[in-house]
């Protein structure tokens, strides 16, 4: 088992984790939070990544769940999370992300988005053959750059969060073409 700032610095997300009071909270149907300088598009969706690991993290160590959500960056460069809201009945997962994934669509299609990253808590197969949670990160960019990222974890009663080795794999276009 790794800790959180092993596994960041092991693979992916080499920035370091925002600390505003925008990326923690009850979860908003849309809240902004800065804008970010020009990056190239790897770069752009592991901030939105760090942004999405850094929430969860707080969540999870905090003994809270959560529903899917998203942190997107607008064409201008400013980062926003959108989550749910209130609803009157609460979608399951499947469609929580799929609305997700086709509300991003519709505005990739509006060239309203440059990247988002979709964060969901999942359970996945490991290579060894056991389950884990894990923590997902769908990462698109507009670009092209589309990659599954998960991180598995354990939480102990005390509420400490280990991971383990983050896995990643390409990931097929579900908000921008440019992915396929």
């Amino acid at each position: 088992m790794r800790t959180l700032a092993a596994s960041l610095a092991c693979l992916l997300f080499l920035a370091a984790p925002p600390s505003r009071s925008e990326t923690g909270g009850e979860p908003a149907s849309e809240e902004a939070t800065e804008e970010a300088p020009p990056q190239s598009p790897e770069q752009e969706v592991r901030t939105l990544g760090d942004y999405g690991i850094a929430y969860t993290t707080r969540a999870l160590q905090a003994g809270s769940e959560f529903y899917p959500f998203a942190f997107v960056m607008r064409r201008d460069g400013a980062i926003q999370r959108i989550a749910p809201g209130e609803l009157p009945r609460f979608p399951t997962q499947i469609e929580l992300l799929q609305t997700l994934e086709q509300g991003f669509a519709d505005a990739a299609v509006k060239d309203k988005y440059r990247a988002v990253a979709i964060v969901a808590d999942v359970v996945i197969a490991m290579p060894d053959g056991r389950e884990s949670e894990a923590i997902q990160l769908a990462l698109e960019h507009r670009e092209g750059f589309c990659r599954n990222v998960f991180y598995p974890y354990t939480l102990s009663k005390e509420g400490t969060l280990n991971f383990d080795e983050p896995l990643s794999g390409k990931r097929t276009g579900k908000i921008f073409t440019a992915c396929n």
